[in-house]
């Protein structure tokens, strides 16, 4: 499997800590959004990227705007691209 990437990383974080303060299971998103359990589970890990369609459902869930997660994405990206300071 390739490299965990920040992006995907943060995004499963989040994503679990917004399922957690709805207090729902991962079984109860799977029914209510109609994605795996698979799925959830590799998305809350880092394991996976979620697909815009499967993001905007969980969103909707969770009632988050994709804005906010858009503008963190390519923050994370660009973060991840510049140069270290230092040895």
């Amino acid at each position: 499997m390739d490299d965990i990437s920040p992006v995907a990383n943060i995004t499963g974080k989040k994503l679990k800590i917004l399922r957690k303060r709805a207090r729902l299971t991962q079984n109860a998103v799977v029914d209510m959004c109609g994605v795996s359990e698979t799925t959830i589970c590799y998305l809350e890990r880092g394991l996976r990227k979620p697909h815009s369609s499967t993001l905007q459902r969980l969103l909707n869930l969770y009632a988050q705007r994709i804005h906010y997660w858009e503008e963190m994405a390519k923050a994370l990206e660009w973060r991840a691209t510049c140069p270290r300071n230092g040895p």
